[in-house]
């Protein structure tokens, strides 16, 4: 095109291919004027661009703006149970919503709680306490509201043992001062651990934490003649003992006075007694020298330790993940409209336009006649 609009403008006569009107005199000097191109030209000239631009596969962009609107929920953000004083269940909820009020469930193997809560205001949490009856394996929350919201969360904490701490007081016979440090070494106390005491003699019988009172091997007792009659009550702090072989040629002193419960008996006397008002305690009233050399003196005392510390589990506190953003995209940032299809169209009516409309170039031989 731009070779044929600068043939136009030669300053001497060349061979040139008329595409729009004019009249040629014979052996006339070359003609250099400008003229407006005819409609059909202008029309065929823009088809061709639109058919390159439409090859080309153009598109606009629409809704380039970000389009967010805030998150419509409610969450649990933790859940922890305690089992000292009582077992009591803590539930952290966030409100992420305009509702004023949610169903929260809580429950230890039963349901326990289940009812509409007060939420507190958009973006802020509230801490929610549940009383619970047992300390269960497993307690679970749930915080849920109408089918349509779809909002329905669930937590789980996991019950898991939290040893007790054992404290030796005294003057303890070596070998059960060697058990407490074992006990403590193996068995890790956690949140929760009760401390439990072990006491030589009946001193401090009014103590207030558990405690386990051992015989004085000084204070003298009475040898038993003969085991038997054995009575050995079932119980966590019987079982899996020998307690015939355990009883051989040892020294038994009844407990003091007071509601204990014989729960290891030898030719009538009480050896093991335990009570369980107004704290858990275990009067070991039994001293045997071979006994310290057997495996089942460290599985007694382990289920001694173990039960005189029941109540000290723990749970797993569960955290929910935090959320990774407040905003929820409303709909796509950005959209993309093809218009090839447009611009083809265009082009093949400017072309259509083009053929319609076109006249073919007049000529004059410089006498008057046109060809």
């Amino acid at each position: 095109m731009v070779w044929m609009l600068k043939g136009r403008l030669a300053t001497k006569g060349v061979p040139f291919l008329e595409l729009w009107g004019r009249e040629i005199v014979q052996n006339q000097r070359p003609d250099r004027a400008r003229r407006r191109p005819p409609p059909a030209m202008l029309a065929l000239l823009a088809a061709m661009l639109l058919a390159i631009v439409a090859a080309a596969g153009p598109t606009i962009r629409k809704n380039a703006a970000v389009i967010a609107k805030l998150s419509s929920d409610v969450r649990m953000e933790m859940l922890a149970v305690r089992t000292s004083p009582s077992t009591q269940a803590m539930v952290r909820v966030v409100n992420e919503s305009d509702l004023d009020s949610a169903k929260l469930t809580v429950r230890d193997g039963g349901e326990v709680f289940s009812e509409y809560v007060n939420l507190p205001g958009r973006d802020r949490a509230r801490n929610y306490f549940v009383d619970l009856p047992k300390a269960a394996a497993t307690v679970d929350a749930e915080i849920s509201t109408d089918a349509a919201s779809g909002i329905d969360h669930h937590l789980q904490a996991i019950r898991s043992a939290a040893w007790p701490i054992v404290e030796g007081r005294g003057a303890l016979p070596p070998e059960l001062g060697r058990m407490v440090e074992v006990y403590g070494r193996n068995r890790r106390s956690g949140e929760g651990s009760k401390h439990i005491a072990v006491v030589a003699g009946s001193e401090n019988l009014a103590s207030d934490e558990p405690t386990a009172f051992v015989m004085n091997s000084e204070s003298g007792g009475s040898s038993l003649a003969a085991i038997q009659p054995l009575l050995v009550r079932d119980s966590p702090l019987t079982r899996t003992v020998d307690w015939n072989r355990a009883l051989a040629g040892a020294k038994v002193e009844s407990p003091p006075a007071g509601e204990w419960q014989p729960i290891v008996s030898a030719e009538g006397m009480a050896a093991v007694a335990v009570r369980e008002e107004p704290v858990k305690e275990v009067w070991v009233g039994f001293d045997s020298a071979e006994f310290a050399h057997q495996a089942d003196f460290v599985i007694f005392w382990s289920n001694a330790f173990d039960w005189l510390g029941d109540g000290g589990d723990s749970y797993g506190t569960a955290a929910a993940a935090a959320p990774a953003t407040m905003l929820l995209p409303a709909e796509s940032a950005v959209k993309t409209v093809p218009l090839t299809g447009l611009v083809f169209l265009s082009a093949l009516g400017l072309m259509f336009f083009s053929v319609l409309t076109w006249k073919a170039p007049k000529f004059t031989d410089g006498k008057g006649f046109q060809s």
